[in-house]
């Protein structure tokens, strides 16, 4: 009688360890108080805050859905953890005890993901590169499980649609920050060609989120320098008028004349020359 005690009581030793390693949340055997503290929370950075969100719906379909309080518990604990402000890395190929044939396919899909972040995707695209470690993340849990293939195939599917957004963002040419727009001889008004150009400026001050942007007028060598030196001044003027009409603060724009003292092409005093009629714009 001893004897038989003394199992039970060992059972349940390991069956309480092997709960405390499974990241159940506060309560016993659910993980509704992780839950709660993760939706009471907001995350500081978007990247974190997206994992916040992306794990909630993770964890609240394993408890509502999937009545699985272990995986629910797995999921919600890292959206509290994104809650804090510190995205959570993601879980190596040791927490998870997956098919044999099932592992070169998470470490390639370890791979591609380290290699998005290792290049910023965390910060150019934080939605996509929540959803690409969330849905790995799922992939890999329902994976593990190994007996619902629709489920597996979601999840994965997810993945590889995250992945690409991030991919193609990862390789997408820079937004430029110095442009170039010209003006007819002894003008200073917004040619339409001009227009397109500065709308492309003003998208690109926005995407960038910058600063602030510099406006310097220039002028070919025809004319007096006093002239030019006005006219310089009215080019930039007449580029930052539309930049303001088209919403761009007046207080971000900081505008400067050159004359003719700074030719794009070197020429004789008096000559005409379009490339030296323009206004150089530089975004902070």
């Amino acid at each position: 009688m001893k004897a038989f005690s003394t199992l039970v009581s060992l059972a349940a030793v390991v069956a309480l360890s092997a709960c405390a390693d499974l990241n159940l949340g506060t309560g016993a055997f659910t993980a509704d108080d992780d839950i709660a503290a993760a939706k009471s929370a907001q995350a500081s950075g978007p990247f974190a805050e997206a994992l916040r969100k992306d794990y909630l719906t993770f964890a609240e379909y394993e408890r509502d859905v999937e009545y699985d309080w272990r995986d629910s518990g797995f999921h919600a604990a890292k959206a509290v953890q994104a809650s804090g402000g510190t995205a959570p890395e993601i879980s190596p190929i040791s927490r998870w005890q997956l098919p044999e044939t099932a592992v070169g396919r998470f470490e390639s899909g370890m791979r591609r993901l380290e290699a998005a972040f290792a290049d910023g995707g965390r910060e150019s695209n934080p939605a996509a590169a929540s959803k690409a470690q969330t849905f790995f993340e799922c992939w890999a849990e329902e994976q593990e499980e190994n007996h619902q293939e629709a489920r597996i195939a979601y999840c994965w599917s997810g993945f590889e649609a995250a992945m690409a957004e991030l991919e193609a963002s990862e390789i997408a040419e820079p937004l430029a920050r110095d442009y170039l727009v010209f003006f007819d001889f002894d003008s200073t008004s917004i040619r339409s060609d001009t227009a397109q150009i500065l709308n492309q400026v003003i998208e690109a001050f926005k995407a960038l989120n910058a600063s602030g942007m510099t406006l310097t007028g220039h002028t070919d060598r025809a004319g007096s320098s006093d002239y030019n030196q006005a006219l310089s001044v009215g080019r930039a003027i007449s580029v930052e008028d539309y930049l303001t009409n088209q919403g761009i603060p007046a207080s971000d724009l900081t505008t400067a004349g050159r004359g003719e003292s700074d030719p794009r092409v070197s020429t004789p005093d008096g000559v005409r020359e379009q490339e030296n009629r323009r206004v150089e714009i530089n975004i902070q």
